[in-house]
């Protein structure tokens, strides 16, 4: 187990070196790792090194950022205290904090209850770029469950993207597969279909302007349109 820990912290030094330019945003990444090899390999987490970790994962440069929050996610199922510090992060009075606390739900090592109670409250976040990353994380996470709270949200929405980004989950939740138009020159128009996490073109120069899911499906793809797949 210790040599597993030796060489994830040293993957992740040899990234902070590759990628990271800053000094400053060098050395919090590097008190993060260090801190991190120290619990992980002592069983012990203590107050002071966490604080270590959350300086990284609260910080607005995506470097640091990415560091902090996976080095959370790693200890999230050792230690009980992350799920609190987690928790607070989410509602913190700063939205770049909230939003890291979101984003970073995506990955599987979160636990998916966890998941639900975060997301479910920051899809009506008082920040747009919340409350996009949390529907977003419900797709991701595919947390059918939460499709009620995602109509309630659409019908509420103000900000244009997020609407558009609520229709798209709704769409691949409900259906499974969403279709979209693309103008092209000469009034030729092409369908776009994406279906599950593939982004596939099922279609083009088709003359017909206007035309619904039923006419593309019925037309172009047969009528089971998963299937086709």
């Amino acid at each position: 187990m210790d040599k597993v820990i030796f060489e994830y912290c040293e993957f992740l030094r040899g990234h902070v070196e590759k990628v990271i330019h800053g000094p400053t945003d060098k050395k919090l990444s590097h008190q993060a790792i260090n801190v991190y090899q120290k619990a992980a390999i002592s069983g012990i987490l203590e107050k002071e090194d966490l604080d270590q970790i959350l300086l990284a994962a609260r910080n607005k440069h995506l470097g640091p950022f990415y560091i902090g929050t996976d080095l959370l996610t790693e200890l999230f199922n050792r230690f009980p205290i992350i799920e609190n510090e987690w928790r607070i992060l989410a509602n913190s009075n700063l939205s770049h904090e909230r939003w890291a606390a979101i984003t970073s739900l995506n990955d599987e090592r979160i636990p998916i209850k966890f998941v639900e109670e975060l997301v479910s409250k920051a899809i009506n976040d008082k920040s747009a770029r919340v409350r996009f990353f949390a529907v977003e994380r419900i797709y991701s996470r595919k947390l059918f469950s939460l499709i009620p709270e995602l109509k309630q949200r659409l019908e509420i929405e103000k900000n244009e993207k997020v609407i558009e980004h609520l229709k798209w989950v709704l769409r691949m939740l409900e259906r499974g597969y969403n279709i979209r138009q693309k103008k092209e020159k000469d009034d030729f128009t092409s369908i776009e279909v994406d279906v599950s996490n593939k982004h596939l073109v099922a279609g083009s120069m088709i003359l017909k302007e206007n035309f619904t899911d039923e006419d593309i499906i019925e037309a172009r793809l047969g009528n089971d349109l998963p299937d086709f797949f």
